[in-house]
């Protein structure tokens, strides 16, 4: 997506798991090095956001204006299971291509790959969906993008046993992960053409500008073709040329975050875990969830 990028790459997990002080420490560490974006394929269980290692890294990315995104999951196609629901987090779902691999190994008359899916994208089955747990009237996932069969780099050190190269380089890959490095790397191409853009412009750039209609003109629908509400496609399925030229720009500066952490009831020291500062909510003019400048929010509707 952004070919001329320079990549760093943070090992945080080992074996089969991944410790909470070794994902923040990688995360440190990349905010020190000064990168532009930082992209996390990772996630866990929904949780207040002072509980939350990525939450808490991820602001002090955003303090530094350091873009920074992340995978939803691969938890859906139930309601709520979401991970990485900060609002200074961008939130990546998936969806599919307008092209479906039937088949790795095909003969040459098969027909395996179909280009022109008219009903493309549609949102993929495993990707999580919301709404958020810690913080319901910020609508997400924040996006969509491809991350159904991408073909992706594969480590040598992988196990390779179904793959008809065991020293295969690349291969076909699905998951929010997929689709995470699609919006990093467009994100990349909008802060080089916006160098003063700030994480949440660029953001507020990509979400305004997605697309709600699928190729056949139609609203886009789940993998199975039933209707995908909101809570699956977040502004929608992503759209980099419209991106780069949004016209309005929803901005958030860090400080901005203060009177949205104090009106979700945290005291001052939950603040202070997240932003490292030392800051009074009875000092500051506390905000519902739903007045935070972002791009998009969700409303409880019922009949009274």
């Amino acid at each position: 997506m952004a070919p001329y990028a320079h990549l760093a790459m943070y090992r945080v997990c080992r074996g089969p798991g991944c410790a909470y002080g070794d994902i923040l420490a990688g995360l440190d560490a990349a905010v020190e090095d000064g990168l532009d974006m930082l992209s996390l394929s990772l996630g866990g269980p929904s949780r207040r956001f002072y509980n939350d290692v990525i939450a808490i890294g991820a602001f002090a990315a955003i303090k530094r204006g350091i873009f920074f995104s992340c995978a939803a999951g691969n938890s859906g196609p139930f309601y709520g299971p979401l991970s990485n629901e900060a609002p200074w987090i961008f939130t990546v779902g998936a969806s599919t291509t307008d092209r479906i691999l039937k088949s790795q190994d095909e003969k040459l008359n098969s027909n395996g790959t179909i280009i022109g899916d008219a009903l493309a994208p549609r949102v993929a089955s495993f990707s999580s969906r919301g709404p958020s747990r810690p913080s319901p009237r910020i609508l997400k996932p924040d996006i969509i993008g491809p991350g159904v069969d991408i073909l992706a780099a594969w480590s040598e050190s992988m196990d390779n046993a179904t793959l008809p190269n065991p020293k295969a380089t690349f291969n076909i890959i699905s998951g929010t992960s997929m689709a995470t490095r699609h919006l990093s790397g467009i994100a990349a191409l909008i802060k080089k053409s916006h160098p003063d853009w700030s994480p949440a412009a660029i953001k507020s750039a990509i979400m305004t500008t997605a697309n709600v209609l699928n190729l056949a003109g139609t609203p886009i629908v789940n993998q199975d073709l039933t209707p995908a509400d909101v809570f699956a496609i977040g502004g929608g399925h992503v759209n980099p040329p419209k991106a780069n030229d949004p016209g309005l720009i929803f901005d958030i500066k860090p400080e901005d975050y203060f009177p949205f952490l104090c009106g979700l009831n945290y005291n001052e020291t939950a603040v202070k875990i997240i932003t490292q500062q030392t800051e009074k909510c009875s000092e500051v003019r506390v905000i519902p969830e739903a007045q935070l400048n972002y791009p998009s929010f969700s409303i409880k509707a019922g009949p009274n």
